[in-house]
């Protein structure tokens, strides 16, 4: 490279990245054509006389989102840097990007599935009033119970109608019910099969994501005990998606739990056109991993910590 293809490189990468002209008020400036402009502006980055810097507090979030989406093949994927923040500033923080992130889908989607857990709370309670008349919320599963009702999927839906001035569906019954026989008896009621049959037909999901290796909600609530996670363990469930526990291999494990859940399978799930998971306790990591990994959800919003695991790890 000549002294003067080097000046003409240099002096090109000037006007353009640090006087904002055009390359054609550049072509004319220096008299020859804008092909031949553009040609030294990739020769310059290709020399290394240009180097780019995204001076931004931002870039290592969105840096993770694209591996995520690149990795698992995942519609998109919000990341939160947690940076400093206390564990209630991250359920703050989480909640706040989703709703950002979901106001403009959910204002144009009419059917939405709800699950139940902390994470879609977060979620609720940080969206903001809107005017959404004709979106209809729909319990993916049970919803009654004694305690934590604030998380149940019944709460949710009315909680996410009032707030967007839409209407919701309930489903009057407990998310687990104590053997089999029960659960087809509630889900031989007329009523209860025309809502199930509704949640099967959502256009949008919103699920949470949990794991047997730590202190379940489930477990917190009293559907499950200490036993039961054990057992789970050791016959490979990874994580619970609707209270559906699952393996690494995204099949159900043949465990009466998933087969005492009023609500969605996993399959049904699946149909869903798109189901979107949020997460941010990092001890649920390796379920959202398998989750990605055997597409169980189409996008996430999670934590900085959480992807980190999710693109170094490959187990």
């Amino acid at each position: 490279m000549s002294k003067s293809e080097e000046r003409n490189m240099v002096k090109v990468a000037t006007l353009y990245y640090k006087e904002g002209l055009t390359q054609a008020q550049i072509a004319k400036k220096m008299g020859v054509s804008r092909s031949l402009i553009s040609k030294w502006l990739i020769d310059a980055r290709k020399a290394g006389f240009i180097e780019f810097f995204i001076n931004s507090e931002n870039i290592y979030a969105i840096e993770l989102e694209t591996e995520l989406e690149k990795k698992f093949a995942l519609s998109f994927v919000k990341v939160v840097d947690t940076t400093n923040l206390s564990y209630p500033e991250i359920e703050k923080m989480v909640g706040q990007i989703a709703s950002i992130s979901l106001k403009d889908k959910i204002a144009a989607t009419k059917t939405i599935g709800i699950s139940w857990g902390k994470s879609i709370k977060s979620l609720v309670t940080q969206f903001p009033f809107e005017n959404y008349p004709d979106t209809t919320f729909i319990p993916l599963i049970g919803g009654m119970g004694y305690d934590h009702f604030d998380i149940h999927s019944n709460q949710l839906c009315h909680e996410f109608a009032r707030k967007t001035r839409g209407s919701s569906k309930y489903l009057y019954t407990p998310a687990l019910v104590s053997n089999e026989i029960i659960r087809q008896e509630f889900e031989g009621n007329i009523y209860i099969d025309k809502i199930l049959s509704e949640a099967k037909k959502v256009e949008l999901a919103l699920v949470g994501i949990s794991s047997p290796d730590h202190f379940n909600t489930m477990e917190e609530i009293g559907y499950t005990n200490k036993k039961e996670m054990a057992q789970l363990r050791g016959i490979g469930a990874v994580g619970d998606i609707n209270s559906r526990f699952y393996d690494k291999d995204g099949q159900e494990v043949n465990h009466p739990i998933n087969k005492h859940v009023v609500g969605l399978s996993l399959e049904e799930l699946k149909a869903i056109p798109e189901t979107i998971a949020i997460a941010y306790d990092d001890a649920k990591w390796q379920g959202i991993y398998y989750a990605c990994k055997n597409q169980l959800i189409d996008s996430i919003i999670t934590t900085d910590t959480i992807a980190d695991h999710l693109i170094h790890m490959d187990i």
